[in-house]
């Protein structure tokens, strides 16, 4: 079943790559609504190391604003609801990526079958740090807009938490 529906768009230019998405799902446990919203707008220098993003999210009507910048080998957060307001700053070692643009370090690498690997990712709604296992298992056709489309199948483990995406070579996720 269709949970929701995720969007990004990247733009790319001399001085930097800007990353704009929104993912919107809807669950409901028992009679609680469980609708979550995401909207980040990221900023990486031309070889895709980290400047600054901000996150705005809100979690069963509960909203969060986070402003982080990647400041001498560190995370610098200024992280804001409607009850408080507060900086806390992390590590951010030079190999970790954010968990909202995994895929874009991924297809910077190549995408072929039987690849696999590990790799730190910073996932920002929870402000933690955790390893991404992924694989590229096969190569798979699959329907698009009624067109069949080559795919890259490729699983992704991140604190046990498992996804599988049917991804086309242009990077475009058709089915998570």
């Amino acid at each position: 079943k269709k949970l929701g529906f995720s969007h990004v768009i990247m733009r790319v230019s001399p001085a930097s790559i800007q990353v704009s998405s929104k993912m919107y799902f809807r669950m409901s446990t028992g009679q609680i609504d469980q609708s979550t919203s995401f909207a980040q707008e990221t900023l990486f220098t031309p070889d895709m190391r980290l400047k600054e993003f901000s996150l705005l999210q809100e979690v069963m009507g509960s909203r969060q604003h986070i402003a982080a910048k990647a400041v001498g080998g560190k995370l610098v957060m200024d992280i804001a609801s409607s009850e408080s307001s507060k900086e806390i700053s992390l590590p951010f070692p030079p190999d970790s990526a954010l968990s909202s643009t995994i895929l874009l370090n991924l297809m910077r690498e190549g995408l072929e079958v039987g690849k696999k690997g590990k790799q730190p990712v910073f996932i920002e709604p929870l402000r933690i740090f955790s390893d991404l296992q992924y694989e590229i298992l096969r190569k798979e056709t699959v329907e698009s807009e009624g067109k069949p489309v080559e795919t890259f199948v490729i699983t992704q483990n991140i604190g046990g938490m498992e996804a599988t995406m049917w991804v086309a070579p242009n990077g475009i996720v058709l089915r998570e």
